[in-house]
């Protein structure tokens, strides 16, 4: 194992009063639990080559919305992403966080808003931003919060044309 990227989400609507208290134990199991248990259970083999870990999970000043307990979950993810990056550093093991900046095409953002939004870009976009980070050496690229338009400017990439939707994609609707 080189690369372990958790991008499992629970994401249930309403707030911390409104949340079903077995909504918030799977949102808590799916995102922040998940990644605990991801990263213990590849250290070994992540150590052998100096390996990374991407937590699919938000700058810490990205708004929360209120008590949401997706974006509260995923906070803390961010967190344990961020401590886990110290503690594995010496080890050659990198630990960063990867956030979309903005809505991509992934079929469950879709689903969720109907079909295609203007301004959606393709999910290329954040797999190449992903590439980016796990190709920097794991000792010392690691403890980084970042978009993935970040990430691909890091890397000289400005020019996000090419990630632009097809028009099949953008013809997507769900009813």
């Amino acid at each position: 194992i080189d690369i372990v990227i958790h991008n499992a989400a629970a994401n249930f609507q309403g707030g911390a009063i409104d949340i079903d208290p077995n909504r918030w134990d799977i949102s808590m199991n799916v995102n922040p639990r998940a990644l605990f248990l991801l990263a213990r259970g590849s250290l070994e083999a992540l150590r052998e080559n100096g390996g990374h870990i991407i937590s699919v999970s938000p700058k810490l000043e990205n708004s929360i919305r209120g008590a949401s307990p997706y974006m509260l979950s995923k906070q803390l993810q961010t967190r344990l992403t961020l401590g886990l990056a110290e503690e594995l550093k010496e080890h050659g093991v990198a630990a960063n966080c990867l956030w979309p900046d903005g809505q991509r095409t992934s079929e469950g953002t879709m689903m969720m808003r109907g079909g295609y939004v203007d301004g959606m870009l393709d999910t290329a976009l954040f797999a190449d931003a992903a590439l980016a980070i796990v190709t920097k050496d794991p000792k010392s690229y690691t403890g980084k919060t970042l978009s993935d338009i970040e990430a691909l400017k890091e890397d000289g990439i400005v020019d996000l044309s090419c990630y632009e939707p097809s028009e099949e994609i953008k013809a997507t609707r769900y009813r």
